[in-house]
């Protein structure tokens, strides 16, 4: 009998461990790297909505203040994927970070633009003044550069220093700067403020598109939960325009913004839709192309020799997500 009952926990036992050690692994949200920016409301949206839960795929979304901290995060491996910008998408593949771009999220209009003091009325009277940027070899930086170039200034005419968005208008307060790069709600406060507007992302097209990273292996390993994040944005995308009321009501909680103030970022911002993201994902010379886009930056890095190869964006724009839903929608199934 003792022998019995012996052997009868004994099976428990090992029952026990079997189902401890092999049970199988539940899968971690995608911590996704976001910041206080109206280009990406409306992935709070696809959160507060439920967009991901009915999607089938647990997202953690983590915020920052800027981009260059949340960047920041995905470089050292503290979140999967970030919101950010093509020419960083650059700077993470040529330090060795293998980044695949899933999504197009949206091109900015007027929701980046170079303000300065009240005397100054256009980036040519920058000559021998200092301007600001967020952080070096960012995409700040790059805009900047690009917009003085195409104002006829060269960059030996300027003095530079590195200043959070956040810290523009205390930084032109202070007499730090001259004038500065700034988003969001940002530029509304400055304009308010006395501050002049300078010039647009729109008069430099292919800098400032945002986009939506993942790393190389967390490309290759979930994929499913990949497209099903870009179908929860997307259909985020949506609802916001169908009741941009109630999504501005959500998005300003979330980030702690005027509601006023927002809607006016948001409506500086080309948010991407289906169509769009496809035709942006399709290599061609056309600047509605993230190719293309890669390109410029690229080739900017690579001229101030920032890069020792200019990338091969084949490898880096994964358009299987975007294409599928495509696909699906076409056929009646989105």
């Amino acid at each position: 009998m003792k022998k019995t009952l012996l052997l009868l926990l004994l099976a428990v036992v090992i029952i026990f461990v079997v189902a401890h050690y092999f049970k199988p692994d539940k899968k971690q949200p995608l911590k996704i790297g976001i910041s206080s920016c109206p280009g990406t409301a409306h992935v709070f949206i696809a959160q507060q909505k439920g967009f991901f839960e009915k999607n089938g795929v647990e997202v953690e979304l983590v915020l920052e203040r800027n981009v260059t901290e949340s960047s920041r995060m995905y470089r050292y491996g503290q979140v999967d994927g970030v919101f950010t910008l093509v020419p960083d998408v650059v700077i993470f593949n040529s330090e060795g970070i293998g980044t695949k771009i899933v999504y197009v999220v949206c091109s900015s209009n007027t929701t980046d633009a170079i303000v300065g003091r009240p005397e100054f009325d256009s980036l040519a009277d920058l000559r021998g003044k200092k301007v600001g940027f967020e952080g070096v070899n960012t995409s700040s930086h790059v805009f900047v550069l690009k917009a003085l170039e195409q104002a006829g200034v060269n960059e030996s005419d300027i003095y530079f220093e590195s200043v959070y968005v956040s810290d523009v208008l205390s930084a032109l307060e202070q007499g730090r700067i001259s004038a500065g790069h700034i988003w969001g709600v940002s530029i509304s406060r400055a304009l308010k403020s006395g501050y002049k507007m300078l010039c647009t992302a729109a008069d430099v097209p292919g800098v400032t598109t945002h986009v939506l990273v993942f790393d190389s292996k967390t490309v290759e390993n979930r994929p499913r939960d990949i497209r099903a994040i870009v179908k929860s944005i997307l259909d985020a995308r949506d609802y916001m325009y169908k009741n941009m009321d109630e999504a501005i009501v959500i998005v300003s909680k979330a980030l702690a913004l005027d509601e006023e103030e927002l809607l006016e970022g948001i409506g500086g911002v080309s948010h991407l839709d289906l169509k769009d993201n496809f035709e942006a994902m399709s290599k061609s010379e056309q600047m509605t192309s993230i190719y293309r886009h890669g390109a410029i930056a690229a080739d900017f890095f690579w001229q101030k020799g920032q890069i020792s190869r200019v990338p091969d964006f084949d490898g880096i724009v994964e358009p299987k997500f975007v294409k599928d839903l495509a696909a699906s929608a076409r056929g009646g199934k989105r």
